[in-house]
């Protein structure tokens, strides 16, 4: 699944263009019950745009773990913090600014 206009945060199709360089970031979502999902961006895709874009596309695996915790769906960008490599990321970087290019990792551009 590649990020659309809306997903990357914006409605301006020129800043989509740009941020379709071809550069493919595969991300690998795990969830504190264990459980994970996969999705695809562009790597210019801002960290905020990818927490727009799981909002928006509601993965099963998210859906299930609030509903077994009895936890509010996730509605808001504030509500989501992910996490690589101990740290948590910032909404304004981008994939390509925080997550190593050509890596063998499964979660990695």
């Amino acid at each position: 699944m590649s990020a659309t206009a809306a997903e990357v945060g914006t409605t301006d199709p020129a800043a989509v263009e740009s941020a379709d360089d071809g550069s493919e970031c595969f991300l690998r979502f795990l969830l504190v019950n264990g459980n994970d999902f996969r999705m695809e961006f562009p790597a210019r895709t801002s960290i905020r745009g990818v927490k727009n874009a799981i909002i928006k596309s509601k993965p099963q695996e998210l859906v299930d773990l609030a509903e077994k915790t009895h936890s509010p769906a996730l509605e808001k960008i504030d509500d989501i913090r992910i996490l690589y490599l101990g740290k948590f990321l910032e909404d304004y970087k981008t994939l390509e600014g925080k997550i190593l290019l050509n890596s063998e990792r499964p979660h990695s551009c």
